[in-house]
């Protein structure tokens, strides 16, 4: 098998694809389609190391699905910037024993950032998967409640949709969990493309 690539994981850390294989009897391990972007992740690394001088320390990763920002935020964890959370994951653990009537107040950035701070103290949280949020019955103003959050710990928030006409949108009009916010000047916002 010397010379043979052996796959034995996918998905690296960076996006990359990763490859074990025999070569002069060595065990080698080749990572292929290395595809993260590192200028954006460095440009995201200066807008966090700026975050404590604004007066609400929150920025925000717009772009589409497939746009980069999970590996992004993997990367900027790996490199020690901040802890990694996914938000709907987080949230719904907080929800799951409490009645329907009673989600919605059980959302309030308080609850929220005590219930996440129990279980990590890093200085800057980085959050993906807040569709969540969105679901009409729990009844949240999205990103003001992400700036009353910011307030308690400072975040960077991987936003799932756009950016359009200097708002943040997610999911189309038509649907009921369509949001539309204007930016508010207080925080930063990044775009995020589609490689």
């Amino acid at each position: 098998m010397q010379g043979t690539p052996v796959r034995i994981w996918d998905g690296g850390s960076f996006g990359g694809t990763n490859f074990y294989f025999w070569h002069s009897g060595i065990l080698v391990l080749h990572v292929e389609c290395f595809n993260m972007d590192w200028i954006m992740i460095q440009n995201v690394e200066e807008d966090i190391r700026g975050l404590s001088q604004r007066p609400i320390p929150l920025l925000v990763l717009a772009g589409a699905q497939g746009s980069g920002q999970t590996p992004v935020l993997r990367a900027l964890e790996s490199r020690g910037v901040g802890h990694y959370w996914n938000l709907s994951r987080a949230l719904a653990h907080l929800l799951q024993d409490l009645s329907r009537a009673a989600r919605p107040g059980a959302l309030s950035p308080g609850a929220v950032m005590e219930h996440l701070a129990a279980d990590d103290s890093a200085s800057i949280w980085l959050w993906d998967h807040i569709e969540l949020l969105f679901l009409p019955e729990l009844k949240v103003d999205v990103l003001p409640w992400l700036k009353r959050c910011a307030r308690q710990h400072p975040l960077v928030v991987a936003w799932p949709g756009e950016y359009h006409q200097g708002s943040l949108v997610f999911s189309r009009p038509s649907r009921a969990d369509h949001y539309r916010s204007e930016r508010d000047r207080e925080i930063l916002v990044r775009l995020m493309q589609s490689s």
